[in-house]
C-alpha cells in the first residue's frame, strides 16, 4: 500500500477516477489521494453522490456509463 502510494507519481497515463461517494468497499478518499498525487497533466476525479461500489450495476449507471464514453470520446482518436 505504501509502495503504491510513492509510486502514484510515477503514472503519467491519462486518468478517468470514477468513485461513489456511499462506497464503503474502498473509501473515496483513496481515490482523491490518488487523484491528488498521479503524475498525469490530463487527469480527472468524479465523485457520484449517493452511489456505492458497483458504479456501472447501481442506479444512475447510465450517467456513469454517459460519463466514461465521453472521456473515451475526448481521449480516443477516431
Amino acid at each position: 500500500d505504501d509502495r503504491l502510494k510513492r509510486n502514484f507519481g510515477q503514472i503519467t497515463l491519462p486518468l478517468f477516477i470514477l468513485h461513489g461517494s456511499e462506497d464503503h468497499a474502498t473509501k473515496p478518499s483513496g481515490s482523491r489521494e490518488f487523484h491528488d498525487h498521479a503524475g498525469s497533466k490530463d487527469k480527472t476525479l468524479k465523485i457520484y453522490e449517493g452511489h456505492y461500489h458497483d458504479l456501472l450495476a447501481d442506479l444512475g449507471k447510465e450517467e456513469v456509463m454517459g460519463d466514461v464514453i465521453a472521456w473515451l470520446d475526448r481521449h480516443v482518436p477516431a
